[in-house]
């Protein structure tokens, strides 16, 4: 046997996966291979842990019966998170059941147990064995142990340990994205500075907790000064004053600002990012419980500090804004700006500032515009000319959307002259037959989408798509044609079919029709079978 050359390191490398990916994994088979040698382990043992929770020794109906196995993995899990093993187990997990653990915990507290307990506790993981401080009464179901605080002290270590090695061994690591906000801190901060020199992007989906808003600013305040070019929270988050002081020493590399779910705290400390100046898309919403802080009269001084911050921005494109109150209000002055040159705009309102409206019309470089108002615009509201009026000096617009903002014939016929290049339509309001050959004029129409009640017929929607065809130099390629409230003249199964094949032969398109049921047609479906 001396004498036969062993296998290429590769070849072994997938007899290991193949134990490791079986419907019913060879869990001894991985075992007696770590065991042959230190190269050997190196292969079976990261496969071994990767779908260790699916052990017998990590199911509940084994972990009774043979505590030792359960025992000795997750001694060894811990500990290699300590630095103390010859092999990094805890990163090769990818499944990580604390809920296992403790039950481990529970059955392991048991006076017939303890010798496991003893076993699990043993130098060096003496540290992870907190004793329960409430009084233990001979009725009461009180454990010795507090399970919960050891849980948790296990967590933290594998995570600081799982962050730290993953961290230093990526140096090329640029961008880094969790779910939790609250696990950056001063630490991770230190980390990457002295790990990854290429590091520029961070992004968390929530951001809890009651020392987040200062762990949050330890991370950002340890990573070298200017180098993070975007930093985005996507969802309910604690964040303010500290950590915009932190996002501060970025201000001149900052490019990309998503700040969303803000809470009262974050709007009032806003004035705090004001030399954050070099941003290109900025993105801000407020949490439901913000919507009604009316922080232009509350806080009016930062309010004021916002408006020249945003006004100052140059390279300012992307404008994000939802249910921020007072938002037309600060736009109403910012888009003023000549400074600021939108390419994007995006806004969803609270209330109607005519300042906004006036002002919009001073982005003549628009090429993105959506509006979602909370209160219906009527078309005899001086605010309606004035939206209209703005769209109409924005030539560039590609896309235009308008939530509680609706369009009469004579609207779009402007619309569809001054912004000729109009790609997406969205637009709501009571309109007929009279408005298709407007919407016709729209040579690079892809999708079209009409929300408010209409009144289309079969014959106005068959000439509308004839006269699509007929522009030899439009482009209509795949185009989206949605009517979502048709009333009062439904069209048959037949004809709704011709539009659609019709759409489908000319553009290899899409055409679908959501007509609004009559009151009577609803209760007589209550009775129908």
């Amino acid at each position: 046997m001396a004498n036969v050359p062993g296998l290429p390191q590769d070849i072994w490398w997938l007899v290991m996966r193949e134990l490791s990916n079986r419907h019913d994994p060879d869990f001894v088979a991985l075992y007696h291979c770590a065991l042959v040698s230190k190269a050997l382990a190196g292969l079976a043992l990261p496969q071994l842990y990767s779908i260790h929770d699916t052990s017998p020794a990590m199911t509940s109906d084994t972990v009774v019966y043979d505590a030792s196995m359960a025992v000795v993995l997750w001694r060894s899990i811990i500990c290699s998170s300590l630095g103390e093993t010859v092999f990094p187990y805890c990163l090769w997990v990818k499944a990580l059941s604390l809920g296992n653990l403790h039950e481990l915990l529970e059955v392991i507290a048991k006076k017939s147990m303890r010798k496991y307990t003893a076993l699990l506790f043993s130098p060096p993981l003496e540290s992870f064995r907190v004793e329960n401080k409430a009084r233990i009464t001979r009725n009461s179901k009180g454990q010795s142990m507090d399970i919960q605080k050891v849980v948790v002290h296990v967590a933290d270590s594998i995570t600081r340990f799982i962050k730290a090695s993953a961290i230093e061994e990526n140096r090329a690591l640029t961008s880094l994205r969790v779910r939790d906000g609250s696990v950056l801190n001063s630490d991770v901060g230190r980390a990457i500075r002295e790990s990854c020199p290429s590091f520029k992007e961070v992004g968390c989906f929530y951001c809890q907790g009651t020392e987040v808003d200062q762990d949050l600013a330890g991370f950002l305040g340890n990573l070298a000064p200017n180098t993070l070019e975007s930093f985005t929270i996507s969802s309910i988050n604690e964040i303010g004053q500290e950590a915009f002081k932190a996002l501060s020493a970025h201000s001149s590399s900052l490019k990309y600002l998503v700040l969303q779910s803000l809470q009262r705290p974050a709007l009032t400390s806003l004035n705090i990012l004001c030399h954050c100046r070099a941003l290109e898309k900025f993105t801000l919403e407020a949490s439901t419980i913000a919507e009604e802080f009316e922080w232009q009269s509350t806080v009016k001084q930062v309010f004021e500090h916002v408006v020249p911050w945003l006004s100052a921005c140059a390279d300012l494109r992307t404008l994000e804004m939802t249910k921020v109150p007072n938002a037309t209000a600060l736009l109403g002055e910012v888009l003023k700006s000549p400074d600021v040159r939108l390419t994007m705009l995006s806004v969803k309102l609270l209330e109607s500032d005519e300042t906004f409206f006036s002002s919009l019309g001073h982005q003549t470089q628009l090429r993105h515009l959506l509006i979602d108002a909370k209160y219906l615009l009527d078309v005899s509201d001086p605010r309606h000319t004035k939206l209209v009026d703005s769209i109409c000096s924005c030539p560039e617009l590609r896309e235009l959307t308008l939530q509680n903002g609706p369009l009469e014939r004579v609207d779009l016929q402007r619309i569809c002259q001054r912004a000729p290049l109009l790609e997406d339509l969205t637009f709501e309001g009571e309109v007929t037959d009279e408005v298709l050959p407007v919407l016709a004029q729209l040579s690079h129409l892809k999708v079209l989408t009409v929300n408010g009640l209409s009144l289309f017929s079969f014959v106005g929607l068959h000439s509308f798509i004839q006269q699509l065809a007929m522009d030899e130099k439009a482009s209509h390629a795949n185009i989206s044609i949605s009517v979502a409230d048709q009333t009062g003249a439904k069209l048959s199964e037949d004809e709704e079919a011709l539009v659609q094949m019709e759409v489908a032969r000319l553009f290899n398109g899409r055409f679908e029709v959501t007509d609004r049921q009559d009151p009577d047609e609803l209760h007589q479906s209550d009775f129908s079978d």
